[in-house]
């Protein structure tokens, strides 16, 4: 029974040191958990929230959660942000990539055959590292595409990527973003940082060989 018992411990421990830890200091960047560790700011109420979205059309991805926004709805237009603090383990230099893409289904086709896809800005600290402008976009289609930028991080700071249209109109484009990273620049990942289950795992694998060993050694002890 000990001998199993060891075994089970063992393996505990074994699954709990290769559970992939975070990859990157960005949480909830693919958006599975809604806008959770992500504030927005949206002061003119435009729509906004979460979409189950194909970011990449026949490409690769299958569709997932993303964030949407249109910025010019409703015949007004204002900027969107959405943040993040993020706290960063290894100074250097580090590359953001995300997926982005842009759709435009007018009212009424007839009267507008293309707007301004919008622009969406990555800033850090306040600072611009990336931006992408998706220009005009045709009515009744999509467009996908990439952002990346690369940038040198001290220690920590807030993310903030802002979604703008430079015209109004009663229906606009709507933009969308998922897969939010940030990695190392030395071929390597960042910091990981071991999630509660495989911190739980490590824990009772260690405890249990712990105990094991001990009922062992007692066994081994002549009496007194």
């Amino acid at each position: 029974m000990s001998r199993f018992l060891l075994i089970l411990c063992a393996i505990l421990l074994t699954l709990g040191l290769l559970e992939p830890a975070n990859s990157t200091p960005i949480t909830n960047g693919d958006f599975t958990r809604g806008l959770a560790d992500w504030k927005i700011d949206n002061p003119g109420g435009q729509p906004a929230g979460i979409a189950r979205v194909d970011m990449d059309g026949p490409g690769p991805l299958n569709e997932s959660d993303a964030f949407f926004v249109q910025t010019g709805g409703g015949g007004k237009s204002s900027d969107v942000n959405i943040s993040q603090h993020i706290k960063i383990i290894d100074n250097g230099a580090y590359t953001l990539s995300a997926n982005i893409a842009a759709s435009y289904f007018p009212i009424n086709p007839k009267f507008i055959n293309s707007l301004s896809g919008g622009v969406i800005t990555v800033t850090w600290d306040g600072t611009t590292i990336g931006s992408f402008d998706f220009g005009e976009i045709p009515a009744n289609s999509w467009e996908y595409t990439s952002l990346s930028a690369s940038f040198e991080v001290a220690s920590f700071g807030i993310l903030e990527i802002n979604f703008f249209r430079p015209f109004e109109s009663v229906d606009s484009p709507i933009n969308y973003l998922d897969n939010v990273s940030l990695a190392f620049n030395n071929n390597r990942v960042v910091a990981p940082v071991p999630e509660p289950g495989t911190m739980l795992l490590v824990g009772v694998g260690i405890v249990g060989i712990a105990g094991c060993g001990r009922k062992k050694l007692k066994k081994m002890q002549p009496a007194t």
